[in-house]
């Protein structure tokens, strides 16, 4: 991984935009184009107790990482504070997700 200091507060994604935790996500852009709105099922850690309950949420394709390889993988970003961090270094596991495009647009 690369890091660099911003100037921005937040993290920025590679959209170049500010990452809103539990709302953003990393997909592989040969799948899935960045901007598009995914819904998420799955389940996720609970902070401060063992186990995982369920999580569905709306979510924006805003990143992409170098382990985010092929159709069906996505990273959320979890945010920057501890709770964060519990959350996503125990995340893992299967979920489904689904895009949601227009009207027209081809599969």
């Amino acid at each position: 991984m690369f890091f660099h200091e911003s100037k921005t507060p937040g993290a920025v994604g590679s959209q170049m935009v500010i990452l809103t935790a539990e709302r953003s996500m990393a997909i592989d852009r040969a799948f899935i184009a960045h901007g598009t709105p995914i819904w998420v099922a799955t389940r996720a850690p609970v902070v401060g107790k063992k186990g995982s309950e369920p999580w569905t949420k709306l979510l924006v394709a805003q990143d992409t990482g170098g382990g985010i390889l092929g159709a069906v993988r996505g990273d959320i970003y979890w945010g920057d504070d501890t709770a964060a961090a519990e959350k996503g270094g125990r995340m893992g596991g299967p979920g489904k997700y689904w895009l949601l495009l227009p009207k027209g647009v081809s599969k």
